[in-house]
């Protein structure tokens, strides 16, 4: 896995990731017509997971958009229907979680199976509860049950993140189900900067030492995509850094480099609020990484 590492000095610079083909468009979910039915996206919206809890069967389809209307081609299927799941955007790994979310019974097993890696239906690898947990004393009293990780999900690299209650963030390649190593690339920084990263949104950035730094947690546990920063003397906020994924974004958007996005964001924020009640992005000096121009996709294939 290859993530991005940039340096933020005293100005904000908007970091932003740039998938391959994506569409804005969203079909209806399939779950609002048929609650036995679990509809799994791919984060590219061009494949879709569906699994039916009657026929206990879970069928990808690939997905073809017409602007908001998606016509699907079934491409393979298997046993079984998951409440918790994720579909990679080669529309073939499928990773299939423990049903009990965040909580164990009293009774849990250490063996019990808690992630499966599979392949057009065939089980590659598999991970049990005792491969994420190491101390089990850490385990979080939750009523009747315990609680053991915080959150986890596809990150935006397509690697499945996994942060336990036990502080560990584990990485997983969904292509093979085995522990990915996190890799970043060399940017320049001041001396005794400090670096932040974060496996969810797929990023890493430096920041100066005499800086305090932010990140709040949304509701489910994971960071926040939204980072504060200032100097110890301050009083406010200096820098409010905002990770914004471009799969999200309208298909326009994938043909521009990140300097041409942040152009093109700086002149409406100024449009909109004046010159002097913003701080819009620049690029400062010898901070630019390949990361900056390069297309999200060219980036993680090194």
């Amino acid at each position: 896995m290859t993530r991005q590492s940039f340096a933020i000095g005293l100005l904000l610079l908007t970091a932003l990731l740039l998938p391959v083909q994506l569409s804005a468009q969203h079909a209806i979910p399939l779950e609002r017509f048929r609650q036995n039915v679990k509809q799994v996206w791919s984060r590219s919206k061009e494949f879709v997971a569906d699994s039916n809890f009657d026929t206990k069967v879970t069928r990808v389809s690939r997905v073809e958009w017409q602007g908001n209307m998606g016509r699907s081609t079934p491409l393979w299927s298997m046993e079984g229907a998951f409440p918790i799941a994720w579909l990679a955007n080669d529309g073939e790994h499928f990773v299939t979680a423990y049903d009990g979310g965040h909580l164990l019974p009293q009774s849990y097993d250490r063996s019990q199976v808690m992630l499966s890696f599979t392949r057009r239906g065939k089980i590659m690898n598999q991970i049990t509860l005792s491969q994420l947990i190491s101390d089990f004393s850490r385990l979080e009293k939750a009523g009747s049950s315990y609680r053991w990780f915080r959150y986890w999900g596809l990150n935006t690299c397509g690697h499945l993140v996994l942060e336990t209650v036990e502080q560990k963030e584990l990485l997983f390649d969904v292509t093979t189900g085995r522990p990915a190593k996190l890799e970043s690339e060399k940017a320049p920084s001041g001396r005794g900067w400090k670096s932040h990263r974060n496996l969810l949104m797929c990023h890493e950035f430096q920041y100066p030492p005499d800086y305090l730094f932010k990140e709040d947690r949304i509701f489910d546990g994971s960071p926040s995509a939204y980072i504060l920063l200032k100097r110890a003397q301050d009083k406010e906020w200096l820098i409010d850094v905002s990770i914004e994924d471009m799969a999200n974004y309208p298909q326009e958007y994938a043909r521009k480099s990140l300097a041409e996005f942040v152009l093109d964001r700086a002149s409406g924020m100024y449009s909109a609020d004046g010159h002097g009640s913003s701080t819009y992005p620049k690029f400062a000096r010898g901070s630019r990484s390949r990361a900056y121009l390069a297309p999200y996709s060219e980036v993680t294939k090194k």
